[in-house]
């Protein structure tokens, strides 16, 4: 950042560099722009709350180190085609010794690229799991909140149908089905008053 005095003002003021605003990560300018912004697991519930954090720092190094393989693996695969074309550009009058050299490069730059190929799925399935087990959480978050919502939306439609002292709120009801004949015809009851919000 270039810091600068205003004459008129006296006030200092900051201008980022085009390298600051192109480059997000703490990469050298040797790696390129940059592709990535950094990813923070955005989930706040308190249940959640480790995980997520050990989920983010799980993610800052994973795509720290995948900006540099794919780096790596712009290389090589600029290597493998280069290769391919000086195989496919042999003359059938060429020197063996030359086409057994083109062979070489080429297979060696091959391996080079499927070995960065593999790292690259790597990378990808470890951070598509991390992002997975997001929305495995976020799911069943919203899930609890939106129980939540309609238990309380039929609370307060139940207390605007009964007032406080009607006899609804001492009225034992079932919480379970009968099972007469089996059971001996026992129920089982719950009076209503301990379900009410005394809100």
């Amino acid at each position: 950042m270039i810091v600068h005095r205003d004459r008129c003002t006296r006030n200092s003021y900051g201008v980022m560099t085009p390298d600051h605003i192109d480059v997000k990560w703490p990469l050298p300018i040797m790696f390129g722009e940059e592709s990535y912004a950094f990813s923070l697991i955005d989930i706040t519930d308190p249940r959640y709350t480790e995980e997520a954090i050990t989920m983010s720092h799980k993610l800052l190094h994973l795509f720290y180190d995948l900006q540099i393989v794919e780096h790596e693996w712009r290389r090589a695969y600029k290597t493998f085609l280069d290769a391919e074309s000086r195989k496919q550009k042999l003359t059938p009058g060429v020197l063996q010794k030359s086409r057994d050299k083109a062979e070489e490069e080429y297979n060696t730059a091959k391996e080079q690229l499927l070995r960065l190929q593999d790292q690259r799925d790597l990378f990808d399935d470890t951070v598509e799991k991390i992002f997975d087990r997001c929305k495995q959480i976020k799911t069943s978050i919203i899930k609890e909140q939106d129980l939540e919502k309609l238990r309380e939306s039929l609370n307060s439609h139940v207390r605007n149908i009964f007032p406080a002292d009607h006899p609804f709120w001492n009225t034992p009801f079932d919480v379970k089905p009968s099972n007469r004949g089996t059971n001996g015809g026992h129920r089982h009851h719950h009076h209503s008053n301990h379900q009410r919000s005394h809100s």
